[in-house]
């Protein structure tokens, strides 16, 4: 299982984004693993990241949803976020100059 701490990646991470805020960074970060990890809520609906979440997990005063983590070690999802990074995020949300400077930082 890998784990790193969430705060910190999106802190580092929001340093390469263009207009970064706390729900952009999770949606961005989380996309990949909802979507190839078809995580869904309590109610068997897709997992959506609103403000509050995105906010308290930011700050780190809630912890990650046990669904979300148990779908981030799923062996798609790890075979497939580079690809989601490539195509939907180096081009469209980062910003070059900053890019760089985040990269060397993570």
């Amino acid at each position: 299982m890998r784990v790193y701490n969430y705060a910190s990646f999106a802190k580092v991470f929001s340093k390469g984004i263009i207009k970064p805020n706390m729900t952009k960074i999770a949606k961005i970060l989380f996309e990949p693993v909802i979507s190839l990890g078809d995580c869904v809520n309590r109610h068997g609906e897709p997992y959506t990241i609103d403000n509050k979440s995105a906010s308290l997990w930011y700050k780190q005063e809630a912890d990650i949803p046990g669904n979300l983590k148990k779908a981030a070690n799923d062996g798609r999802v790890y075979k497939g976020i580079g690809k989601y990074f490539t195509d939907e995020v180096l081009d469209k949300v980062l910003s070059g100059v900053k890019a760089d400077d985040m990269v060397a930082e993570l």
